[in-house]
């Protein structure tokens, strides 16, 4: 039998003046470190996809029972243009994801800065990443003995955060 798994939520870390994010191992943005795997593409005209985040499976690994998941790597996750069912999970392996990937010249706009996210035709000056953000991966507080409500989630996700004013 297949032991049940706690859920896990991914958050944005705390904005904190001063903290050097560069070294986060996982991370919202920005620029994947994909090592010597190449940029997915997607379409049927194979352009680069978006670049979502990039997730270190030592991190979740360490909030689950041991031998869950592997240790060491990350996943690098990736979607298509705006309506396309495209996307990609990366598995990168530890050796690999030392260096920052810069996306291909003809990755796609990411967004129009005022206007929506994935546009079709942007301006060239438009950015081809989102924001980098590091984030944590922390297990939600459930009774594991059954299954929780939507209401119990979001109870438990709530009482994790501090909501700002």
């Amino acid at each position: 039998m297949v032991p049940k798994l706690p859920p896990l939520i991914v958050s944005r870390q705390p904005r904190q003046i001063g903290k050097d994010w560069s070294h986060a191992s996982s991370w919202f943005g920005g620029k994947p470190r994909l090592g010597s795997l190449s940029w997915p593409r997607g379409g049927p005209q194979q352009k680069p996809m978006h670049f979502i985040a990039q997730i270190d499976l030592g991190a979740v690994a360490h909030q689950l029972p041991e031998g869950a998941i592997p240790e060491a790597g990350s996943l690098a996750f990736f979607l298509g243009a705006q309506g396309s069912t495209d996307g990609a999970v990366i598995f990168v392996p530890p050796s690999s994801s030392i260096r920052e990937t810069d996306p291909p010249a003809d990755a796609p706009a990411i967004f129009e800065p005022g206007a929506d996210i994935f546009p079709q035709n942007a301006d060239a000056a438009a950015p081809r990443l989102f924001r980098y953000w590091p984030i944590d991966i922390a297990p939600i507080d459930l009774d594991q003995s059954c299954e929780a409500t939507n209401g119990e989630m979001q109870n438990a996700v709530s009482g994790m955060f501090t909501r700002r004013q």
